[in-house]
């Protein structure tokens, strides 16, 4: 009787943390947001979201600037994938720098070899600007990544297309998830 009663508990209480995880896993999806089992046999769930950032051009007298803020209270992987106007990925570094929590041994920027990610913490901002010197039109994608299912928008994202002419600068926003955090 005593077995009996131990896997009838046990069952129970496999079968409400299954429940919990759809539930997080539910609440998740209706944010965007795909949440998935770890790898390697690791019990629980990850979670990850991507968004477009929108084309962008570079001319010698313009660079283009995006800020990340992390606002949830999980710490995140940021990738950073960019690619050029006929669609091949970009993996040279040049004209690119990395500043706030970004820098080059903390580098967001996703090459084609799958390499490159960057930490951000709670709170914390990382930028990274791209200012080639010469015409380009460029996309991207930016993603996030974290060790458990979060059901919440995490990353907010500012865009921006600065262009320097007669002394003075000009902005235009980009809008990356029409400026709402993701």
């Amino acid at each position: 009787m005593f077995k009996r009663t131990l896997l009838v508990a046990m069952v129970t209480a496999f079968s409400l943390v299954a429940t919990a995880q759809q539930s997080e896993i539910d609440l998740a999806a209706e944010n965007g947001i795909e949440c998935y089992p770890l790898a390697h046999g690791v019990n629980g769930l990850g979670s990850k979201r991507e968004m477009v950032i929108p084309p962008f051009t570079t001319v010698t007298t313009t660079f283009f600037d995006l800020r990340v803020l992390n606002i949830g209270s999980d710490m995140v992987n940021v990738r950073l994938k960019l690619f050029d106007e006929n669609g091949i990925q970009v993996d040279s570094e040049t004209g690119m720098s990395f500043n706030a929590k970004f820098s080059a041994s903390n580098n967001p920027l996703r090459k084609s070899d799958g390499t490159g990610a960057a930490v951000l913490n709670s709170f914390e901002i990382g930028r990274f600007r791209f200012d080639n010197n010469s015409t380009s039109y460029y996309s991207g994608l930016i993603s996030w990544q974290a060790d458990r299912c979060v059901t919440e928008p995490t990353l907010s994202v500012e865009a921006s297309f600065v262009l320097y002419s007669n002394g003075s600068y000009g902005t235009r926003n980009l809008m990356v998830n029409g400026g709402k955090p993701f």
